[in-house]
């Protein structure tokens, strides 16, 4: 009888491990299919971020005045009027970047703009949005490190 109890438990012992070695089995395979998910997470970030899509940028703000702009406050480089809230003015650095006229960006903690002028050549890896008042841009402030992104199908 001693020896029958023994292999009764050996056998039971034996399908304990076996159904862990399958449950470690399918857990294994989650992980590895998680771990290749967020891979091509990383792969698909890292690809996004090397096409220059995505900058890291100082923000600050501007209004339609001689003393901020040129002679002709009223229009942006590409002569079109701007909007407070909407129009951004690049540093040259950026417009070579592929921040061209005409494009939309958006300002992670700001908002979405679109790229209508450009900035004294002074200035480097900057974006100036147009506030509607001085007040406005003043409390707008200088921003560092602001992601912003090119929005996808513009330029």
């Amino acid at each position: 009888m001693k020896g029958g109890a023994n292999a009764g438990v050996v056998v039971v012992v034996l399908i304990a491990m076996a159904m862990f070695v399958a449950i470690s089995a399918d857990h294994i395979d989650q992980v590895c299919a998680e771990v290749q998910s967020l891979q091509a997470r990383i792969d698909s970030l890292s690809a996004l971020r090397q096409s220059q899509d995505v900058f890291r940028v100082t923000m600050t703000a501007y209004t339609k005045s001689v003393d901020e702009t040129d002679s002709d406050p009223n229009h942006t480089a590409i002569m079109r009027e701007g909007v407070p809230g909407w129009t951004a003015a690049v540093s040259r650095d950026l417009l070579e970047a592929g921040l061209v006229f005409g494009t939309r960006i958006w300002a992670e903690g700001v908002g979405v703009f679109e790229i209508a002028d450009v900035m004294n050549a002074r200035y480097r890896n900057r974006i100036d949005v147009m506030a509607g008042t001085k007040k406005q841009a003043r409390k707008f402030g200088v921003r560092e490190n602001i992601l912003v992104v090119r929005i996808k199908g513009d330029r």
